[in-house]
């Protein structure tokens, strides 16, 4: 065991008999980080981000660090996150552990734009996204996992259909749309074993932290693997189009609507238009414009059927 002490002006404070409500809180650890760190060489390491934290127990108000420590890294961080007291997570922890560990990810595949749990990506006509979708207790308790698992959606939006009832966000002249909005969509799936959860498209997450460095590790192959490719097959107008005609909804693919539906009408008319398939683009245009969804953009429907010629 460690012998845990702070300086201060040249005394040595004895740590374990300082007062916990004057303990120093590094990131999220629990007040009583010190008895943690005595434990394992002195060395915070979160299990949650793996990030290292410099300086053994620094109280920063005082700016009195350990005496005899540099803060140095440790060197089983696997160790070191087993030791780690247990407390109950909150929603904080876990868009930590996205935006350390997901968003580097993101970043390097082209996303620019950011919230807590949602990536946007701008490409020729097509806005990308990528959710991760969290639960509420009612949701989760029917589902059987905690409100901190999540499940990570995947969104393509197809700027060529006009946004005609302006629902999606904007940021300046940049189209923000939440997953949900996205016309084409699909959800990856985990590798990570998980006994607790027998649903591969949700990842478990448990309530005192449990998973939560191997999920977001998880889903980084899984973004990279399936992810990618799945955004890349659907950049593709002609490959749209034919989905669109023939084929059906399904666990990897959906958001476009029956066939035939008022919706497949829709985006089929806009996408055939810019593939050049004026005549399809007509034909579905027009069934749109006849459906009773879209009676309050009938107008906007037949100028686009005039315009194809």
């Amino acid at each position: 065991m460690h012998a845990l002490h702070l300086r201060r002006e040249n005394t040595l404070i004895d740590l374990h008999s300082f007062p916990i409500e004057k303990r120093v809180r590094v990131g999220r650890w629990p007040r009583n980080c010190a008895k943690f760190a005595s434990d394992h060489d002195a060395c915070e390491h979160s299990p949650v981000t793996r990030r290292v934290y410099l300086c053994n127990l620094t109280y920063r108000k005082q700016g009195m660090p350990l005496a005899g420590s540099q803060g140095r890294p440790c060197d089983d961080p696997s160790v070191c996150a087993k030791r780690a007291p247990m407390h109950d997570v909150d929603s904080k922890v876990v868009n930590a552990a996205i935006r350390s560990e997901i968003r580097p990810v993101l970043r390097d595949q082209g996303f620019s734009r950011f919230t807590a749990r949602t990536a946007w990506r701008f490409s020729v006509g097509r806005v990308e996204v990528v959710n991760f979708q969290s639960f509420n207790s009612y949701n989760a308790s029917v589902i059987g996992c905690t409100t901190h698992s999540f499940s990570v959606n995947l969104g393509s939006y197809l700027t060529t259909v006009p946004d005609f009832w302006r629902q999606v966000k904007r940021h300046g002249t940049l189209l923000l749309p939440q997953e949900y909005q996205c016309h084409l969509r699909s959800h990856l799936f985990r590798s990570l074993h998980q006994p607790e959860l027998p649903r591969r498209d949700i990842w478990y997450i448990g309530s005192q932290g449990q998973y939560l460095s191997e999920a977001v590790q998880d889903v980084k192959g899984a973004i990279l693997s399936r992810g990618v490719a799945w955004f890349h097959h659907l950049r593709d107008d002609a490959e749209v189009l034919r989905i669109l005609k023939g084929h059906a909804e399904s666990d990897d693919l959906w958001g476009f609507g029956n066939n035939p539906s008022p919706m497949r009408s829709l985006l089929s008319g806009y996408v055939g238009l810019s593939v050049g398939e004026h005549d399809f683009a007509k034909a579905s245009l027009r069934a749109a414009a006849e459906s009773p969804s879209f009676s309050s953009v009938r107008k906007e429907l037949e100028a686009a059927i005039l315009a194809a010629g």
